[in-house]
């Protein structure tokens, strides 16, 4: 029997998605009255056409919209679906997704729900005084607890942080939650999409789970890494220092006194009179069509620079800040920086975005053989300098842009050392952090 799933973009109904009984599939836009525009298209794969689109699997846009890791575990679970079976997953979990694009499914719709409303919670653990802000790292003046005022209002709207009703514990439950309201954030980690309601008569607000309009990513340390929320809290200050574009983020205190790292979503904006608004997003796993597993491995820098300088509606910026990125990603070993970190706006044109997801695994957890995630002119390990200068060349970038480019990094280990002096990561850590940095950057000559 055929499936059949209908695809909002921006709040309106733009086409049917098909999944045969022989299981091809098929994408077709509405059918236009005369002097009407066409719908606008949902990915920089599938532009807006009069005729349907057809695959032998499920469209790779259409895949990537679909959770990995934790979340598809609980979803599989939860809706008895198997995880090859990608239709199911995403008429069962897409109802509101990373971007602008929404899979209609005759499950319910969702229904707000405050985090642990009703439900016992261990005594609060009140956070001692801090020195430095959980948002920038900076010293913090007499009249001021946790947050500068400014980086608060940057991050939350307002000089007082919200309240969080959860512990570490209260997460898989969470991510129950989320998938029966039909929620989708994409990765393989424990991560929770929220809304700040600013009405909840809290000093702050509080944050909730709620359906398609959460502004913010929540990603909870693992148990078994448990400095990881700080050691991504660093790591994107350190990229912030450097001058790479990165939303707002922070650390937030759970209701047991551990840490999680929220960041603002990049793909919700909030406008006026409180109103939030959708953006179209999409990341290269999505455009190459590398979603699942080690797929999303199967490329290479070389292949991402050269679709940007061919599709990028300002082609010399964004080429630059991708060389800057996989760069940073060298020298703070990120050494995860696949197809599904790195995405594009689509609307106004195609761009980068800001950067995300960066987190220095060599320093969590030593001992990657690799030192990027994917191959910089054929090669992922013993990497220098001659390797950087040559990708640069290849993405255009000309011999005075990258000598100016590599003279500013070489202040990046003592940028690093001062964050991480203030930084809530062991010692060990950031001794491991210091000594990759200053070894890295040395190779770049």
């Amino acid at each position: 029997m055929s499936i059949k799933a209908e695809i909002t973009n921006h709040g309106s109904h733009v086409g049917t998605l098909e999944e045969s009984d022989e299981r091809d599939y098929h994408f077709t836009y509405d059918a236009t009255n005369k002097g009407f525009p066409a719908p606008e298209s949902v990915s920089v794969t599938l532009p807006s056409s009069a005729l349907p689109y057809q695959a032998d699997r499920l469209f790779g846009f259409f895949d990537g919209l679909i959770p990995e890791g934790w979340l598809l575990n609980i979803t599989s679970h939860q809706w008895k679906i198997d995880k090859n079976d990608r239709m199911r997953l995403l008429l069962a979990v897409c109802g509101d997704c990373i971007g602008s694009v929404a899979v209609q499914s005759e499950v319910r719709e969702p229904v707000e729900a405050v985090i642990n409303d009703g439900a016992p919670l261990p005594p609060t653990q009140k956070l001692p005084p801090s020195t430095y802000c959980l948002c920038c790292l900076g010293k913090l003046t007499h009249d001021e607890a946790h947050y500068h005022k400014a980086c608060a209002k940057s991050l939350f709207g307002s000089p007082h942080a919200p309240i969080i009703n959860a512990t570490a514990h209260d997460i898989d439950r969470l991510g129950l939650e989320v998938v029966n309201q039909r929620l989708a954030v994409t990765g393989v980690q424990r991560k929770l999409s929220l809304s700040l309601d600013r009405n909840s008569g809290d000093l702050g607000g509080r944050l909730t789970i709620v359906g398609l309009w959460g502004e913010y990513i929540l990603k909870p340390a693992p148990a078994e890494l448990p400095s990881m929320a700080a050691n991504e809290h660093l790591i994107m200050n350190i990229a912030s220092a450097m001058g790479i574009p990165v939303p707002p983020f922070g650390l937030i205190a759970l209701q047991d006194g551990t840490f999680a790292y929220l960041v603002r979503r990049f793909d919700r904006v909030r406008q006026e009179h409180a109103a939030v608004a959708k953006v179209s997003v999409e990341d290269f796993g999505q455009i190459f069509d590398r979603n699942q597993g080690a797929q999303k491995y199967g490329s290479s820098y070389n292949q991402i620079g050269r679709w940007i300088k061919e599709h990028s509606s300002q082609p010399g910026l964004d080429v630059t800040r991708f060389f800057e990125h996989v760069l940073f990603s060298f020298l703070v070993g990120n050494s995860d920086l696949h197809l599904k970190n790195l995405s594009i706006f689509t609307q106004a044109g195609i761009r980068l975005t800001p950067c995300y997801d960066l987190v220095s695994v060599e320093a969590l957890e030593p001992g990657d053989d690799e030192e990027l995630a994917l191959p910089l002119g054929g090669k992922k390990n013993k990497l220098g300098g001659s390797d950087f200068e040559s990708f640069a060349t290849y993405l255009g970038i000309t011999p005075k842009a990258y000598k100016n480019l590599s003279k500013r990094y070489k202040n990046l280990p003592n940028i690093a050392a001062a964050l991480a002096a203030h930084a809530w990561i062991p010692d060990t850590e950031k001794d491991r952090l210091e000594r990759l940095i200053a070894q890295r950057a040395s190779r770049l000559g």
